[in-house]
């Protein structure tokens, strides 16, 4: 058949006589091959011994070629060797220089799940293969055929409730198969895409996905994103943050959070990316769940002078184990989304915190606070609901600022000062449950300036521009 089974072409001679016009002898037959090099060669493995056509099935002959003529059950072909199953007489085999040389390669696969909630597929092909099917979870879920050397992109959607989903492609060429490596995707559930996310950690409140952080407030009484303490040896820590991220425009695309990372130093000299690196904490971004980009390098307890004289660096770093004593520990980071030169805007993206560690050392391990993405508050000035009564002061401040607020507005309060580089400096959440609200807030040491505060209640903003001295 030529035309996958529609319509077929009888090959044995046999027609409606009782013998063969072509030569094909009259008994049965349990195994064929098509050499991949010459499609005009065809061998027949059959009762009594081993017949071949070199035109395409028109003509057929006994194969004198030092096989006996026995039962031939089964023929394979191996790189450049047939190897034949014989009944009785043991397994033959025969070079054959004009096939291709090798095994048929193994495909290469990666895949992970995008942030459309699809599982994105890569595949990568060192040579051109018949078809290439594609298996979810152990079943076919879809076959590409004719595919050519290179990588084939493709995403799939998969309605599976198990936290992972095992992928695994076959390669085909003629008779020979290959299979790629079996992986297994993280199936986290995904929220609607955002411009904006922010989170204090005021509350246990857990919008990330990944089994090896968790949202506690085992170290100073304030919730926090933790690894385990210490962190285990020889792992890949991953906590995915479940809200997609539409990239806005540079000036707004700023990403900050503030950490402590007691995690084991890398040899004196290396860098993020060196072989000697060891472990290392890094915050990424995902277009496909498949690639991720560090927004920023990675690094360990060496990234902060204050971080290496609490983890004892002057003495081996013998307190890397211990709890951080003070929340001064924290260390601010500021990111924008651009800087990578792989996201701009309009892109959705996954973001990520990530923990490597090696097999040998590690240490306490990562603290995570005050994560705000996109977040910006300098775009508009002035108050936003002119019907509230709403003052600051003083102004300038130093060491704290007092907020009074005269409305009708019942609920969760945001607090946020903005640096004049959009940055948030300050995150508190408060509570208001009467017309009148007063609420002093702690400015510690943020820099000095002018900067924009907000309260945020029911989605009404109110802003103030105040001095920070």
């Amino acid at each position: 058949t030529e035309d996958l089974g529609e319509t077929w072409v009888e090959l044995s001679g046999f027609g409606t006589n009782g013998s063969s016009s072509n030569g094909f002898p009259n008994v049965a037959v349990f195994s064929l091959i098509v050499m991949p090099h010459n499609t005009d060669v065809i061998w027949v493995g059959t009762e009594i011994g081993l017949f071949e056509s070199t035109d395409g099935g028109s003509t057929w002959l006994f194969a004198d070629n030092g096989l006996p003529a026995v039962c031939i059950w089964d023929m394979r072909i191996y790189g450049q060797q047939v190897v034949v199953g014989t009944h009785g007489r043991g397994v033959w085999t025969v070079d054959i220089p004009e096939l291709p040389d090798g095994d048929i390669k193994r495909p290469g696969l990666r895949a992970g799940k995008n942030p459309q909630g699809n599982i994105a597929i890569e595949i990568v092909s060192e040579q051109a293969y018949d078809a290439i099917e594609l298996y979810v979870d152990d079943v076919l879920e879809k076959t590409y055929n004719n595919t050519t050397v290179g990588k084939l992109s493709d995403e799939i959607s998969i309605a599976s409730n198990n936290t992972t989903i095992g992928i695994q492609v076959k390669a085909k060429v003629d008779m020979q198969e290959a299979n790629s490596d079996f992986i297994t995707v993280d199936n986290y559930d995904l929220n609607e895409t955002v411009q904006k996310y922010m989170n204090t950690f005021t509350t246990n409140r857990n919008d990330f996905s990944g089994a090896s952080f968790k949202i506690s407030k085992e170290l100073f009484n304030d919730w926090a994103i933790h690894t385990n303490h210490p962190y285990e040896e020889a792992t890949q820590l991953t906590y995915v943050l479940s809200y997609p991220i539409e990239v806005l425009e540079e000036n707004k695309a700023i990403l900050s959070y503030r950490d402590i990372a007691f995690v084991e130093a890398g040899d004196p000299g290396t860098q993020f990316g060196d072989e000697k690196f060891w472990d290392y904490a890094v915050i990424e971004g995902s277009k496909d769940g498949i690639n991720w980009i560090p927004l920023a390098d990675g690094y360990d307890v060496s990234k902060s002078d204050k971080w290496q004289d609490a983890a004892g660096a002057s003495n081996n770093y013998d307190a890397i184990n211990d709890a951080p004593s003070s929340s001064d520990l924290f260390v601010e980071h500021s990111i924008n989304l651009h800087a990578t030169g792989e996201f701009t805007t309009g892109d959705v993206i996954l973001i990520r915190f990530r923990l490597y560690s090696d097999a040998n050392a590690t240490g306490y391990g990562w603290v995570i606070d005050d994560l705000i993405i996109q977040e910006t508050g300098t775009a508009v000035e002035g108050d936003m609901e002119s019907e509230a009564t709403f003052t600051v002061g003083p102004n300038p401040a130093s060491d704290y600022i007092e907020l009074k607020l005269d409305s009708e507005d019942r609920g969760a309060v945001n607090v946020t000062i903005y640096d004049m580089s959009g940055r948030a400096v300050v995150v508190r959440d408060y509570y208001k449950d009467t017309n009148y609200w007063n609420q002093t807030v702690e400015l510690g040491q943020n820099g000095s300036g002018t900067m924009i505060l907000t309260v945020t209640v029911n989605g009404k903003v109110y802003k103030k521009k105040i001095v920070c001295r």
